[in-house]
């Protein structure tokens, strides 16, 4: 197998997924640790100008840290087994990463108030929803690990951030003793334990558990009492069997409210693949009732008719469907570089969202000008960047994938009458791509036909 060269900060945060990946693997790598001076020149060539960023002997190169991992879980078989075991596992690692990223809002947030409204969010919503959510799905997955029959990064992930919550109070773990199991199974292998015993000391390790959480007014409220409410809610077994193999012949219903939002980048998939399935959009006062049933208490989830198998996370269904339908990427270099495009777009996506339903005025025109001037622009130069670098009016290999699909749905929401940014015609390459997919008559004619929704 080829060198690796992981690029992070002297610290765990988003670049220790990768690092038990590699350490896990047996893989030959460099843990390449920069300090801020050393960023500054290395940034004006580095892939998305963030780190961590992992270089692969022979020039490929990888950006965002779940993406990075994953791909090298794929190079070394553990990231799953076929395409609805490599889905699970990617929303598994999402869901997680959502978490994480709510711990270090909270964690960086200098405004004390604020800061203690964000911890007891955290311990009374974030962490007992996302824990119960997990142990429910390992309890129904029943073989000591998430996803299948052995260790994946969603348990690595699963351990990373169980670490950096709890540290060294294993007990806090107690009520929920199927992802307790899963932990201590990741802690015994031991090229893991060997890393975890001798890997460098991080400062915002420290910072994070030395004030953080103080565990002896939330800690047992929020990994006891709060979990064992979670824990009545109603869950199906059936939504965490896997399929077999991968098959697009089954009918699919595609869960969502009556909008684009989250959802239309898996339409879009849904449509570009000409699957047989149902656009179930719910109202808005039936989802109190729906919530309880679905597999993470959000949407959008897909679910087969047979109920066999259910996906959540907006991101990582399209690329199911996609690797399902062909058009996923030739290989894991191609299916990791979709990824990563995706999850760079859904980051703008996001703060598209987040300005959208802010309801101060004052704040929303802020946010606002922020993405027209800030937001926008840096990422669709590096985009335009990794466009022309491909070729072929898309993004990656040949022909149409999710991240082709998915600009065309950024496209469509920063040109839109409220961000009114009409800035295709300073890329050419992504106005290719855009125009590429937009021609084709399924996509066409889902666009021209698709419902007027108010988000």
């Amino acid at each position: 197998m080829p060198k690796y060269v992981l690029t992070y900060f002297n610290a765990r945060a988003r670049a220790e997924l990768s690092r038990l990946a590699l350490v896990y693997a047996g893989a030959d790598w460099e843990d390449k640790r920069v300090q801020g001076e050393t960023w500054q020149e290395l940034k004006p060539n580095s892939q998305l100008k963030f780190l961590p960023e992992l270089s692969v002997e022979g020039g490929y190169r990888l950006s965002e840290s779940t993406v990075m991992a994953q791909y090298i879980a794929d190079k070394h078989n553990f990231g799953g087994s076929n395409a609805e075991e490599r889905g699970l596992v990617c929303m598994i690692v999402k869901h997680l990463d959502d978490l994480f990223t709510n711990i270090v809002k909270a964690h960086f947030e200098k405004d004390e108030a604020k800061k203690a409204e964000l911890v007891t969010e955290l311990g009374e919503k974030h962490i007992p929803n996302t824990l119960t959510n997990l142990e429910q799905i390992a309890k129904a997955n029943d073989k000591g690990v998430l996803v299948g029959d052995k260790i994946t990064t969603a348990d690595l992930q699963l351990h990373n951030v169980a670490f950096m919550l709890l540290g060294k109070k294993d007990t806090a773990l107690d009520a929920y003793p199927a992802l307790k199991a899963i932990n201590a199974k990741v802690i015994a292998v031991p090229s893991i334990a060997a890393w975890l015993g001798s890997r460098p000391e991080s400062q915002f390790a420290k910072e994070l558990k030395a004030d953080l959480f103080p565990w002896t007014v939330i800690g047992s409220h929020f990994l006891s009492a709060n979990s064992q409410l979670q824990v009545s809610k109603l869950f199906s077994e059936s939504c965490f069997s896997p399929l077999p193999t991968g098959d697009m012949s089954q009918k699919y219903i595609l869960n969502y409210f009556n909008g684009r939002g989250r959802g239309e980048i898996c339409r879009l998939a849904l449509v570009y693949a000409e699957a047989d399935w149902e656009d179930k959009r719910i109202p808005f006062d039936e989802w109190p009732a729906v919530k309880p049933t679905t597999q993470l208490s959000f949407l959008p989830a897909l679910l087969t008719n047979d109920g066999k198998f259910e996906l959540s996370e907006s991101t990582v269904i399209p690329q199911y469907i996609a690797e399902t339908c062909g058009f996923g990427g030739a290989n894991a270099e191609e299916r990791s570089r979709i990824a990563m495009i995706v999850k760079y777009m859904d980051d703008l996506f996001a703060k598209i969202a987040k300005a959208h339903f802010e309801k101060n005025e004052d704040t929303k025109a802020e946010l606002t000008k922020d993405l027209q001037e800030k937001q926008i622009p840096p990422v669709f130069k590096n985009l335009e960047k990794l466009g022309k670098d491909n070729g072929n009016d898309v993004f990656v290999g040949s022909g149409i994938t999710v991240a082709d699909l998915l600009l065309q749905n950024i496209v469509y929401v920063v040109t839109s009458e409220k961000l009114n940014c009409n800035i295709l015609e300073e890329y050419p390459t992504l106005k290719g791509v855009y125009e590429k997919v937009v021609a084709v008559p399924a996509i066409k004619g889902w666009l021209d036909t698709r419902p007027d929704t108010p988000f």
